[in-house]
């Protein structure tokens, strides 16, 4: 939600950092208590629904006032890649250390055994050494074995199949999101993007925009496309041969160049 404002004899839009909404079933009646957030000061001010830019994606029919998230769409897939960030986190959190322990023999005897006044005094000197000269040298008889985290290996795999579903969720191609994807994946997942998500999210921007602002104001996704210039082509190319004229075919994929009738 942005609240629309004059500043500078320019139209501004002054994002809003929470706000509730009142009123009956029509949205003509609509009113906002918003707040405003800066560095040092809040500010709340009650504003009607024409002085506010409010973007409304996937609202419910019994909250059309109300927007939800791709995340909260998919609840229970969020909340599983919670979980398991906060329990990777506490793997790794766990502190990390060397543990000195004498090395064990052929023979079958218990660690409490093992550790003679010889063994320790080796190793206190050695530690002792270490502090006055930065050198830690493990005795012969004695090994270092690690203690620190350990997480599962499914955690990675489980991690980036949470990561992924996600991501389809936002409308986002986990080709665009794998360092494995080749050129023709990545070329293929943003031409995804820029027309199944960025497109139909503006459309929706748009509305509120004509609405509240400007009939013909509208958004332009033509620098954008680039990124799909090779695809374009081949759909030019294709209305082209099947018969379409090139302005016809120019206008239907949306290049606007100059072609021959």
């Amino acid at each position: 939600l942005h609240v629309i404002a004059v500043r500078d004899g320019r139209v501004a839009l002054i994002p809003a950092s929470a706000w509730e909404v009142h009123g009956s079933a029509d949205p003509s009646t609509w009113r906002y208590s918003v707040t405003l957030s800066g560095p040092d000061a809040t500010q709340i001010v009650t504003l009607p629904g024409a002085s506010v830019l409010h973007f409304k994606y996937a609202p419910h029919p019994y909250r059309p006032w109300a927007g939800r998230s791709p995340v909260a769409l998919a609840r229970d897939t969020a909340q599983a890649a919670g979980r398991l960030e906060k329990a990777t986190s506490e793997e790794l959190n766990f502190t990390q250390q060397q543990v000195l322990t004498p090395r064990r023999n052929q023979s079958d005897y218990g660690l409490a055994d093992s550790l003679t006044p010889e063994t320790i005094q080796k190793i206190v000197s050695a530690f002792a050494e270490h502090v006055h000269t930065g050198a830690f040298v493990i005795p012969a008889d004695v090994q270092a074995q690690r203690l620190g985290p350990e997480p599962p290996d499914s955690f990675p795999q489980l991690r980036d199949r949470l990561e992924n579903a996600l991501y389809a969720a936002h409308g986002i191609p986990p080709a665009l999101i794998n360092s494995q994807a080749n050129g023709v994946s990545m070329r293929e997942g943003f031409r995804q993007i820029l027309h199944s998500l960025l497109k139909p999210l503006g459309a929706i921007i748009s509305e509120e925009l004509k609405l509240k602002l400007d009939p013909a104001a509208e958004l332009d996704f033509t620098e954008l496309r680039a990124g799909d210039l090779t695809g374009t082509a081949r759909a030019f190319g294709s209305l082209v041969t099947a018969g379409v004229k090139p302005a016809s075919a120019a206008a239907a994929v949306g290049l606007d160049v100059e072609v021959s009738a």
